[in-house]
């Protein structure tokens, strides 16, 4: 090619790459709505390759091109790919090759001149999506863009020349994947020794040899559950269960620790006895919590997307709280759906401040009283201004970004919206959350200081779901991100059981508790049954009375090696009619976490028996239910 040919196509090339900036979201949704955006992606680095191919071919007659320089050429591309978790990002790679080319062959023999050509015009690339509203710049970007050109132009050089070109690129991508994030994070729970970098794209392959005795453990549950030491501890006390939306376990103690002082849930900490691995079976709201007052798995109760609610003939534990003289009061902080069937035969007082509603219910009721509250000020949006920022002892100034915008000024921060990789931002959205959490915090203190007076009262404090802040590219959980999956930072939760007596206060439980486990848990400690929903349908959760009375070994081993299923809705709430009836699953046995998306087949065998055996059981609720539960049909 000639060198003013390549200068005539950089010239025409340049500008028509840096004006699809600004449309290149709007066009990528409608190739992704009409299921094209992979393939027009894969024929455009097809034809980036042909064109590299092409250009080697030329080049050899006058140089070779050292068969090491292309091994290492390869090796750059496969692991700059993986890094644009987002299918449009890939473009990166097919547009830089290309560059990469242009400038090889426009700058004949001048190879730092090309170098510079090639990595500038990536490098510019990525810094004017830094001024467009619905772009994100990414300084990682930055330098992989660079390194792609370099790369191609120190290929296409030959020789030994190509292998001290390389020097700045090696230099490039040490920079790349050693840069700096700035910002302490909070303490972190210990991650998967064996986790999927994304799930949504490629499932894990190791082994889970527990995994297809899953089944089996829901029949025999009775049989491998730890037993209560002790038999009915807390009859005829009040429970008060509490429940705070999109609360991480790793922000609050003893699990963690936030940015900055939370008072009452350190207090909180100090008098309750907690489980060191607490897992929500769901990564939004209503499946969770109907998880945690019926003891069923979302993919059997089926409450796992908008109008559907438990099928009315069950029986639930709530009911019989009811039968055995207790008052039931509900409060779902926004609204009733999805809660119907439960058997709550009270509300709250929705007018009232929630310390006020509870000791409401408490003091009105003849006998005991079950009281649960959901609370919601964590929540996105995270609208705490600079000023609230600075009263709070937090960083009050915080970059300018549209994912952290979006997630100040509403509800959804979808993925869609904001592709690409966000972790220079970790840092400010932590700060917004911190902030939403010390809210949470005093609200929680004025729940605790109303409680002061009761003697006979259990508390039960936990969470949802959890919250994602960056930690895979995203912010929120499934209903606000519309493209979710179930990752530790979402459903790890905090779990917190405040005795009537005080027993166990502080202490920590080596074991792993789910949200599936409440109800036959609290059944034994207040010495009431926990009916199974139908005779046929068993409850999947495992009595822990034990292991929170007692903290021998033998309360919590059997614990550490059960193997758990998640179910998620990838958007939740907010999911379209078309979309509702997508899930995303996870297992994890011991700390090895595998995933599963049935829609793209990347389900493996070991999820068959699981997913076969709450489809028969949710079938069986299906068959006798007067209104709609699980899968449609």
């Amino acid at each position: 090619m000639k060198s003013s040919l390549a200068r005539a196509l950089l010239v025409v090339l340049v500008p028509v790459l840096y004006l699809s900036l600004g449309s290149a979201p709007a066009l990528a949704a409608l190739l992704r709505s009409q299921q094209l955006l992979q393939p027009v992606l894969t024929l455009l680095l097809l034809f980036s390759l042909s064109v590299l191919g092409l250009a080697i071919r030329h080049v050899r007659k006058q140089l070779p091109v050292p068969l090491g320089a292309m091994l290492l050429y390869i090796l750059l591309c496969t692991a700059l790919l993986p890094m644009w978790s987002a299918i449009e990002e890939q473009l990166h790679l097919a547009s830089y090759v290309l560059i990469g080319v242009l400038a090889f062959f426009a700058c004949p023999g001048q190879l730092v001149p090309a170098v510079l050509l090639g990595s500038s015009i990536g490098m510019v690339d990525e810094l004017l999506q830094a001024l467009l509203p619905k772009r994100i710049f990414d300084p990682r970007d930055l330098l992989a863009n660079a390194a792609i050109a370099t790369a191609t132009v120190a290929l296409l050089s030959g020789g030994k020349r190509s292998w001290w070109a390389c020097a700045p690129l090696l230099a490039l991508l040490a920079t790349l994947w050693l840069l700096p994030i700035t910002g302490a994070a909070p303490a972190q729970i210990p991650a998967p020794t064996a986790q999927t970098a994304d799930p949504l794209a490629l499932p894990s392959s190791s082994d889970t040899p527990q995994a297809a005795r899953l089944s089996a453990e829901t029949r025999s549950r009775a049989a491998k559950a730890p037993k209560s030491a002790l038999k009915a501890p807390y009859s005829g006390a009040s429970v008060v269960f509490i429940t705070i939306d999109a609360l991480r376990a790793d922000f609050v103690p003893p699990w963690g620790q936030a940015p900055a002082a939370l008072p009452s849930f350190e207090a909180l900490s100090r008098t309750s006895v907690s489980f060191a691995e607490v897992l929500a079976n769901s990564a939004w709201t209503s499946p969770g919590i109907v998880s945690f007052l019926t003891g069923l798995h979302p993919a059997v109760h089926g409450v796992e997307e908008r109008e559907r609610d438990l099928p009315d003939h069950l029986t639930t534990f709530i009911e019989e709280l009811n039968r055995h003289g207790y008052s039931s009061y509900g409060f779902a902080a926004d609204g009733d759906e999805n809660y119907g069937g439960l058997g709550f035969t009270n509300r709250l007082n929705h007018s009232l401040s929630a310390p006020e509603m509870i000791t409401e219910a408490l003091n009105s009721a003849a006998g005991p009283s079950f009281v649960w509250m959901h609370l919601r000020d964590i929540h996105a949006p995270y609208d705490a201004s600079p000023q609230d920022l600075e009263a709070l002892g937090l960083p009050s100034s915080l970059p300018n970004a549209p994912i952290l915008d979006r997630a100040r000024s509403h509800y959804t921060v979808p993925r869609e919206q904001f592709p690409g990789r966000h972790s220079w931002l970790k840092p400010a959205i932590r700060t917004l959350y911190s902030a939403e959490l010390i809210q949470q915090d005093q609200a929680l203190g004025q729940i605790l200081h109303a409680l002061q007076g009761y003697q006979n009262l259990l508390l039960v404090v936990s969470a949802d779901h959890g919250e994602e802040l960056l930690d895979h590219n995203g912010i929120g959980h499934a209903s606000t991100t519309l493209k979710s999956a179930p990752h530790p930072e979402l459903v790890r939760i905090p779990i917190y059981f405040r005795l009537p007596d005080g027993r166990a206060a502080g202490e920590l439980r080596q074991g792993r508790f789910q949200q599936i486990d409440l109800v036959p848990t609290l059944a034994s400690l207040l010495g009431i049954p926990a009916p199974d929903p139908l005779p046929e349908v068993k409850l999947d959760g495992w009595d822990l009375s034990s292991s929170v009375l007692d903290e021998s070994a033998a309360a919590t081993a059997s614990t550490r090696s059960r193997t758990t299923l998640i179910s998620t809705s990838p958007c939740g709430w907010q999911c379209p009619p078309e979309r509702r009836a997508e899930r995303i699953h996870a297992l994890i046995s011991g700390a090895e976490w595998l995933f599963c998306v049935p829609e793209s087949a990347a389900c493996d065998e070991r999820f068959d028996p699981l997913l076969k055996e709450a489809e028969r059981r949710a079938s069986l609720l299906r068959r006798q239910s007067k209104t709609p539960v699980g899968r449609p049909q």
